[in-house]
């Protein structure tokens, strides 16, 4: 027989599932998985278990037809998340959130076969959040209370995300930026009341 080997999924990309084949054609007998990836067996298309890393026997098939395999990378992912939002006292600011997620070991199959777009997913939710969280904030209590964004994302996403396999290790506000005109006039007050300060 053939050994499949099947390729780890980037690190750089979203650990979302994706089929795989094995690298000779005629069949998918045996398989090679990386110490990097989690990867399922599937016999007609239907899930059957999963693979620990290393060399192994799946089966007899016949030109990749009744075997299969699904792959997806163990490896801890950090995504960021930009999101555009105002505050209470009306000044347009963009938040931008750094997230980490793995695998739940125990609901590999979940994270596999459930959830299509995990990066969008991740983005819906730290939107939502933040968009809700911001406008209740004026613009200093927002850079004040970063922390507690952090904490409402990471509570969210760590409820939302387990249904599909997904822990989320953490959540961080790792910027605020007000809009352009803003920190111009903040810089300007700031110049103004050192230049004050000075004359004093």
């Amino acid at each position: 027989c053939a050994m499949a080997r099947v390729h780890p999924t980037g690190f750089h990309a979203a650990p979302s599932s994706s089929s795989a084949r094995g690298c000779l054609p005629g069949t998918n007998c045996c398989v090679v998985v990386q110490q990097d990836q989690i990867v399922a067996i599937e016999k007609f298309g239907s899930f059957q278990r999963i693979l620990k890393p290393g060399l192994s026997w799946v089966g007899l098939d016949c030109c990749g037809v009744c075997v299969g395999f699904r792959s997806i990378s163990s490896r801890i992912h950090q995504s960021g998340v930009s999101i555009s939002t105002k505050t209470r006292d009306n000044v347009f600011v963009r938040v931008k959130v750094a997230v980490q997620q793995g695998l739940i070991e125990e609901q590999v199959e979940l994270a596999l076969y459930k959830l299509d777009n995990v990066t969008e997913q991740i983005d819906s939710y730290v939107s939502d959040v933040v968009r809700s969280f911001v406008p209740t904030l004026l613009l200093d209590e927002v850079f004040e209370k970063k922390d507690d964004i952090s904490r409402a994302v990471e509570d969210k996403l760590k409820q939302e995300m387990a249904v599909y396999g997904f822990e989320i290790k953490k959540a961080l506000v790792i910027d605020v930026a007000p809009d352009r005109d803003v920190v111009s006039a903040m810089n300007e007050i700031n110049k103004q009341k050192r230049l004050r300060d000075a004359s004093q």
